[in-house]
């Protein structure tokens, strides 16, 4: 009776412990606190993107995260995905600059004028050799300073 007894209780705890346990848990050092979306350096993709799709009403950097809120004609946004790119980096000063600029995808037909917020994963605009580099968003009246 007494083995049944401890077998029991061994049980349980192996129960409790593996309840206890989640997959979050484990994963927590690799979240990148920005969302997927990359910003991409190509001055092909940057030159042939439209400015005039979309209006950047605000835009700032937290961390390696940057937040544009841009508006468009549209219903709610909702359905709005959107891409950053980036002209090559340019140098003046010791300063680097980014000349970049946001591209929606809208294909709501709406007379609303709605604003939404994307965000954007900046690492892959680091350079060797520098901790910062300037961003220059076609439609936003000042420059943004990205320290890394």
């Amino acid at each position: 009776m007494k083995s049944i007894t401890t077998l029991s209780i061994i049980a349980l705890l192996f129960c409790i412990c593996l309840l206890s346990c989640s997959e979050d848990d484990a994963n927590t050092g690799n979240v990148n606190p920005c969302s997927e979306n990359s910003v991409l350096v190509s001055p092909t993709d940057y030159s042939a993107t439209p400015s005039y799709q979309s209006s950047v009403v605000s835009a700032i950097i937290d961390g390696d995260c940057l937040t544009v809120m841009v508006s468009s004609s549209g219903c709610d946004g909702s359905t709005w995905e959107a891409s950053f790119f980036a002209a090559n980096p340019q140098t003046s000063n010791g300063q680097v600059t980014y000349d970049s600029r946001v591209d929606i995808i809208n294909l709501e037909i709406c007379l609303a004028l709605p604003s939404v917020e994307f965000v954007f994963d900046l690492t892959n605009l680091q350079v060797a050799g520098s901790n910062s580099v300037t961003l220059s968003i076609d439609g936003l009246n000042s420059d943004l300073l990205y320290t890394y």
